[in-house]
């Protein structure tokens, strides 16, 4: 069965943190500051580089970090933090 389910408090939180569990992009993303920043390789994630990226702004946007996306050879992701999302700020 395709289907989690989830309590009231879950249904309450925003949709992109009910019934998820922290994945290991957004957990390394959380121990970074401003300035900080990392590599993956497309052998040791086994996914696409492109899939890499989406991960990692997906995770970034969880945790409320800005990224870039520093120029890289083909088999890996180099990326850094830029700033701190302020409260409230739209996108």
């Amino acid at each position: 069965m395709p289907f989690a389910k989830l309590t009231a408090a879950q249904l309450k939180a925003p949709s992109s943190a009910a019934g998820r569990s922290r994945s290991p992009y957004t957990m390394f993303l959380g121990g970074l500051r401003v300035g900080e920043g990392g590599r993956a390789t497309v052998a040791e994630e086994g996914v696409s580089r492109i899939q890499i990226k989406n991960r990692l702004k997906a995770a970034a946007k969880d945790v409320g970090l800005n990224i870039a996306f520093v120029r890289s050879a083909p088999e890996e992701v180099v990326f850094h933090v830029v700033s701190r999302k302020t409260p409230g700020a739209t996108e």
